[in-house]
């Protein structure tokens, strides 16, 4: 299993910056590849589980990892700043995360977390310019589904 974070996630540059006194931190803060690039070059590169972390705070963030590839989606800071609360709190934000997921796969025709992987995908904006620079193919994540499999599901 993998965890791919990136940009968007905890800037440890950021981090660093609190207790750095020379400004190196503030210079770095939005250095590094924005997490659906790395998750979707890490889906292409390796066949192994994929946990997508970096900047996941929705549930909508979770089925757009799940649908660029990963397995599974870790979320933090919402969590974290929850518990700081109480548990109940927790509870209120894993429900919203959950219930902001089934919207998803409802608003997407999927009847599990798992189909939403096999979903048709259409990248565009910087994340697009991003993997075409890079070299990465999109048409095998937006033709999942064959218009011969979509019209029988339409029944034309």
């Amino acid at each position: 299993m993998i965890d791919v974070g990136g940009l968007g996630g905890t800037s440890f540059s950021m981090v660093e910056h609190y207790s750095d006194k020379k400004g190196y931190g503030l210079l770095f803060k939005n250095w590094g590849v924005p997490t659906a690039c790395s998750l979707v070059e890490c889906r292409q590169a390796v066949n192994t589980g994929i946990i997508a972390s970096g900047g996941v705070r929705r549930g909508v963030d979770a089925a757009k990892a799940i649908a660029l590839g990963a397995d599974y989606a870790g979320v933090a800071l919402p969590v974290l700043k929850a518990a700081t609360k109480s548990h109940k709190e927790v509870v209120s934000v894993l429900s919203r995360i959950i219930d902001e997921m089934r919207s998803c796969m409802f608003l997407c025709g999927a009847g599990s977390v798992s189909e939403i992987s096999k979903k048709d995908v259409v990248i565009l904006g910087k994340t697009r310019e991003w993997l075409v620079a890079r070299g990465i193919r999109m048409d095998n994540l937006s033709n999942r589904e064959s218009i011969d499999a979509l019209r029988e599901k339409i029944k034309f």
